[in-house]
């Protein structure tokens, strides 16, 4: 889909621009003569060779629709005149674009969820089909208040995680930065010396002057390989299926961080399965949205599976169980909601009892994560000192 700016007049005489979105120029005209816009200018808006921020904007949207637009919407505003709002107190020009063209769509006749599926890059499958099933139950504001909550608790998981890791990232690019001087303009000064003196070096010191030499007379190959290596890498996770797999296997049994993922993935299994559930949407329709989100092949293909089970005519807690992903403690909690009928609450039971695991989990990590990566550095450099000052110290046989 391209993005086209145009300028034009509706059947009043009144003049209009803005943005639609279309895969052809041919396609974006038609679309605006159908709202009745005719067109005196159009063109198709360039796009950046490297768009990452694509994510952040797409979260940013979702983020703001859950959490501002039920707000208005409970105040008694319509829905146009909330979108209005939302365009007038937008500071993002991409987001106030796509704002507009939503509005454009709800004011010839489109529902909401409609409008915003006519941008799956940038809505998210769950907030789609939850407002879609909001619109048709006439609880749209509900709907919205669920969704926010929903995104709130995944930020916060995020924010909590990235903060924990922020600092012993720092520390490690920091102490890869000093070994790194060390090897290419210390140790090299070093090297002079002791060739100067004749000294007959220790084997520690002779491997560590070697590595330094090589670095210092082919880094700048070194780094094209480390770059290039990255690259590839990225390129085969996101393209080769097996090998994302066993990227995202391997990711969920690391010690310490494995874990705190895995619970993280089934606190999102069990938190969006309860708000799809009880908003009316059936229960093989939210498994197909758990599935979207899951962030893990392996709970991906689980979750299907578990879909095709409950079609077959199984309980969710023995179609969970087979899968042999979630703890007893989930399938056991699943079938007292199943028994009692109240699913929902006993889902998000289990992702709150979830989540204060991974606070937990989080907090003890950084515990040794920081400590850890301490002593790892400490070795390195204190290598690097001993390997330089043990023929120091032997200097006085030399002379």
């Amino acid at each position: 889909m391209n993005i086209y700016e145009w300028h034009g007049i509706n059947t009043s005489g009144s003049k209009l621009s803005g943005c639609t979105e279309a895969k052809t120029k041919a396609f974006a005209i038609e679309k605006l003569r159908q709202q009745r816009i005719f067109v005196r200018q159009i063109n198709k808006r360039r796009r950046p060779i490297f768009n990452f921020h694509t994510g952040k904007l797409k979260q940013n949207l979702n983020n703001q629709f859950t959490q501002h637009l039920a707000t208005l919407i409970k105040s008694g505003i319509n829905l146009s005149a909330s979108l209005d709002i939302l365009i007038q107190g937008q500071d993002n020009s991409q987001i106030q674009q796509y704002l507009k063209m939503i509005k454009q769509n709800i004011e010839v006749g489109c529902t909401l969820s409609e409008s915003m599926s006519e941008h799956p890059q940038l809505f998210s499958a769950l907030t789609i089909n939850l407002i879609r099933a909001g619109e048709q139950a006439g609880m749209l504001p509900n709907l919205l208040d669920k969704l926010d909550f929903y995104n709130k608790r995944n930020k916060y998981i995020k924010t909590k995680l990235y903060q924990t890791m922020t600092y012993p990232t720092i520390v490690l690019l920091i102490g890869s930065l000093i070994t790194g001087l060390l090897l290419t303009i210390a140790i090299p000064q070093f090297e002079a010396l002791f060739t100067s003196l004749g000294a007959d070096l220790p084997m520690l010191t002779k491997m560590v002057i070697s590595t330094s030499s090589f670095i210092h007379g082919y880094w700048q190959l070194l780094l094209l390989t480390l770059l290039s290596t990255i690259i590839l890498c990225y390129q085969l996770y996101k393209r080769v299926s097996y090998i994302s797999k066993f990227v995202q296997t391997l990711i969920i049994r690391l010690p310490l961080m494995g874990n705190v993922i895995q619970k993280m993935i089934i606190a999102r299994f069990t938190r969006t399965l309860a708000i799809t559930f009880s908003s009316g949407l059936p229960l093989t329709d939210s498994l197909s949205l758990v599935a979207d989100v899951a962030g893990n092949n392996r709970y991906t293909q689980a979750t299907f599976k578990i879909k095709q089970d409950i079609s077959n005519g199984e309980t969710i807690r023995d179609a969970v169980n087979r899968t042999k992903l979630f703890p007893n403690i989930v399938s056991h909690l699943i079938s007292i909601g199943e028994e009692s009928g109240t699913l929902d609450i006993m889902l998000n039971n289990i992702a709150d009892l979830f989540e204060e695991q991974i606070s937990l989990s989080i907090d003890t990590a950084s515990h040794f994560l920081e400590p850890g990566i301490m002593a790892i550095l400490g070795i390195f450099v204190g290598i690097l000192v001993v390997a330089m000052y043990l023929p120091i110290l032997s200097l006085g046989s030399v002379v």
